[in-house]
């Protein structure tokens, strides 16, 4: 190696050096790799940041959007509950003051003084009474008088015969100038009436209708019973709300420019909306509801269709809801919320905001983010020309004079300035042709370091191999001897103990039930117990005589050197009294409930006239006959003597 090694060293080579060329196929240009990494870092920069800048602002919308109508639903929630619950509250403490005795039914202008103060006080439509002897009584706000006091005297002999008398009341809720006699109202055919009458409990009448109005005729009432101070059904009070103020108080909500609000029924039909249009239309004079299907209103029309195809069916929708649906060719953020009364009131509340309401000024954003990325490539385009024109000239030069040098034309010097960088590699270039020289002795040198690398490798190897040797011997699950080095060693102490005429003991071992083990903890559990075995064996086996191997499954071997049978017995009694402390569970066993092992153990001094595979076969049978007697136990064997 070292001859071989000179022989490199004392080739020079000559002054006149072949060219080789590497031959590529495809050679980028400098000025390309200067130029369009630089432009693509800031294409991806730039685009990144607007996309990420972009979908934040989305993001921030959608959070903003749900955070408005979150707002938007609790007003309209706030506002249903003052409205109908405190029109609820009213007519129940109406019908407790009359039930109580506070109020007497009979006393028809006492009885409308009351409810023109009540009137005055809260926001309700009609507050109406009717008796099951013909007497009633409402007070209201119709559309055609600032406030009425509609009196009805009828006696039971003559019911139908009366009408109704209407009076504009004075500054004390009294009967004032009289306006008009009214045609006879048979408020006993009345939802408002009949359907309390009939159940004896409050509840909320469908939503109806007045025929005789053409502007704000939807309306609502809440009806209860009325008895007298002993407990007898007597009649029927009620409160009538008009609808027109649900879509009132809609309408001045602002949550964005293009929102839109509408209330409905669980069928579709509509209650009230923020809209310009009306929840009803006018059919042969006739007012009639609309569903919200057939809304004029383009938008709540489209989203009252997408919800019944969204759900199939609107009694679906017991919780809030939040979608994001594309209606007329725009995203639109809806929120459907339940509102729900005990007393038989079920709606749906439902807001509509349009994307395009928050997104205008980030698709701005994003518009003014391209202007800014195709100037900033543009520039940058222009720089790197002009940067790629300052390096690459000075290499330029370089690679000419390398080529000089490769012709053998060593008086060679480069002379570069603009660029620190490329100044030094000028520099250096220069020195090249002195230190070609330097290099040689330099490689001399290197040839004496290989030579000392070569043998530390040489010694790596050897330690390498003998490692190799090592773990050929060692069982690799239980890191103990292996079958194949307990063979070389049974062989190698026979024929020494032979020469010495001393003993040479043999233990086999077996966990019991070993198969029935594997099978309730796995293959790892199985392999587990082994290492614990093989580490319970080394740990009793002390003598650096003795070897403990791994025999084959769950078989171990241990080859006592030097040891008569007695000393062999005593060893099989210490490994399964250490096995027994270590009480590795085995709920399987048919023994015991910990891991046993059984033990075959045999024993002989070395002659010619025996072989270690009699000593291996005398102790195997010895395992078997403790398996036979009941297994947890150790036998003694003997190899049969020949006959003298």
């Amino acid at each position: 190696m070292s001859s071989k090694l000179e022989r490199l060293v004392t080739v020079r080579p000559t002054v006149n050096l072949p060219q080789c060329p590497l031959r590529q196929p495809r050679n980028l240009p400098l000025r390309g790799l200067l130029i369009v990494p630089f432009i693509l870092q800031l294409v991806i920069t730039v685009g990144l940041v607007g996309y990420w800048s972009f979908r934040n602002g989305q993001q921030a919308v959608n959070e903003l959007v749900v955070n408005l109508q979150n707002q938007a639903t609790q007003q309209i929630n706030h506002h249903l509950d003052c409205y109908l619950t405190n029109a609820r509250q009213l007519n129940e403490l109406n019908a407790t003051a009359i039930s109580s005795g506070l109020v007497d039914p009979k006393d028809q202008d006492g009885l409308g003084r009351f409810f023109w103060k009540q009137a005055k006080l809260y926001q309700v439509g009609y507050i109406l009474f009717g008796a099951k002897t013909g007497e009633y009584v409402d007070v209201g706000r119709p559309q055609t008088y600032p406030l009425e006091l509609i009196t009805e005297r009828m006696s039971s002999k003559r019911y139908g015969d009366n009408r109704l008398y209407i009076y504009e009341p004075d500054s004390q809720g009294n009967r004032g100038r009289f306006v008009e006699t009214g045609r006879y109202y048979p408020f006993q055919k009345e939802a408002w009436y009949t359907e309390v009458m009939r159940t004896s409990k409050p509840k909320w009448t469908s939503v109806y209708t007045w025929q005789s109005f053409t502007t704000n005729p939807l309306a609502i009432a809440i009806s209860s019973p009325v008895y007298d101070k002993n407990k007898n059904l007597i009649g029927a009070i009620a409160i009538e709300q008009r609808l027109s103020q649900i879509s009132d108080f809609l309408r001045q909500l602002k949550i964005s420019a293009s929102t839109t609000i509408f209330i409905m029924e669980r069928d579709g039909r509509m209650i009230a909306n923020s809209s310009s249009t009306e929840s009803f239309k006018v059919v042969n004079g006739t007012p009639t509801r609309l569903k919200a299907s057939d809304s004029p209103d383009s938008l709540i029309q489209s989203t009252a269709t997408a919800l019944n195809q969204q759900f199939g069916s609107l009694d679906g929708i017991q919780h809030r809801q939040q979608l994001r649906l594309v209606l007329q060719n725009q995203h639109q953020f809806v929120q459907i919320m339940p509102w729900q009364d005990d007393l038989g009131l079920d709606w749906l509340v439902v807001v509509v905001i349009p994307e395009s309401d928050f997104m205008q000024q980030i698709n701005i954003n994003t518009r003014h983010t391209i202007l800014l990325c195709t100037i900033a490539l543009m520039i940058a385009i222009l720089t790197g020309i002009v940067t790629a024109h300052k390096v690459i000239q000075p290499i330029l030069q370089i690679n000419a004079s390398a080529k000089a040098i490769a012709d053998g034309n060593l008086a060679q010097t480069v002379n570069t300035q603009g660029v620190h960088e490329l100044e030094l590699l000028s520099h250096s270039f220069n020195r090249m042709a002195d230190q070609l020289q330097q290099s040689f002795t330099a490689l001399e040198n290197a040839n004496y370091v290989l030579e000392r690398r070569v043998e530390e490798r040489t010694a790596e190897l050897e330690r390498a191999n003998r490692e190799l040797q090592r773990l050929s011997e060692v069982d690799g699950l239980t890191q103990i001897a292996n079958r194949r080095y307990f063979d070389q060693y049974l062989a190698q102490e026979w024929h020494r103990l032979q020469r010495e005429q001393q003993a040479l003991s043999l233990i086999l071992c077996d966990v019991d039930f070993f198969k029935k083990y594997n099978d309730f903890y796995g293959h790892q559990g199985g392999d587990c117990c082994l290492r614990r075995v093989a580490q319970v064996l080394q740990q009793t086996v002390k003598r650096p005589a003795d070897l403990v191997a791994r025999y084959g499954g769950e078989e171990f071997a241990i080859v006592l050197p030097s040891t008569d049978f007695k000393g062999a017995i005593a060893v099989a009694r210490s490994i399964q009294h250490e096995i027994y402390q270590s009480q590795f569970p085995h709920p399987n066993s048919e023994v015991s409930e910990f891991l046993t092992i059984s033990i075959g153990v045999s024993s002989v001094v070395p002659t010619n006239t025996a072989s270690p595979e009699q000593l291996v076969t005398a102790a195997d049978e010895a395992l078997y006959e403790a398996k036979r007697q009941g297994r947890d136990r150790y036998i003694f064997h003997s190899i049969p003597q020949p006959n003298a």
